[in-house]
């Protein structure tokens, strides 16, 4: 069972690492005080971590001081939108950022949006990955992902569209001709 985190007392701000509250998943508990009639239900939310499990709102005070100590705030800003979602609430969307920063998910050549975050914030990490050129049949336009990315999808045979973010099938570059394009386009150029 993992060490239960309830107050901020039970983190040293000073020396935790991001890495170390990245949150694995949420956790919930249940407590009950009293009997009969008179029992009590009290109810923990918190998030499960490498160094326990923290309650959320310590989980969140930790996180937001490890930002502002690490100078973070600018990382998760950019990462935000490639993160959020529409239906949750600004507060839910940050925590997603914070979490997203910790993990180190812009390093992970796997992400569906690496090549197009780090294109525009850390272009130092696409020099070491390998990126390959494909076309997307949903917006049938020449768009880069990296090996690792189309490995991955490999069984199902589509691949994350580089610009509209749909999972879609995909055509090899020399499959449409020189120019790109669909079928009749090449047909037309030739």
């Amino acid at each position: 069972m993992q060490k239960l985190i309830d107050s901020i007392s039970g983190i040293d701000l000073t020396a935790v690492q991001p890495e170390q509250l990245c949150r694995k998943h949420g956790t919930f508990r249940c407590n009950s005080t009293g009997s009969g009639r008179d029992k009590k239900y009290s109810y923990r939310h918190g998030a499960s971590t490498p160094i326990g499990d923290i309650e959320d709102s310590v989980w969140k005070t930790a996180a937001e001081a490890v930002v502002k100590r690490d100078g973070l705030e600018q990382e998760v800003t950019q990462i935000l939108p490639y993160v959020s979602f529409a239906s949750d609430t600004s507060a839910e969307n940050r925590i997603s950022a914070i979490n997203a920063v910790f993990s180190g998910l812009y390093k992970d050549t796997l992400w569906v949006s690496f090549v197009e975050y780090n294109r525009n914030y850390h272009p130092e990490l696409l020099t070491d990955a390998e990126l390959v050129e494909v076309i997307p049949l949903c917006c049938n336009r020449l768009g880069q992902i990296t090996a690792d990315r189309l490995y991955y999808d490999r069984y199902s045979q589509t691949i994350p569209c580089p610009y509209c973010g749909r999972f879609s099938p995909f055509r090899w570059p020399e499959d449409v001709g020189e120019k790109g394009g669909s079928d009749e386009q090449d047909e037309q150029n030739a």
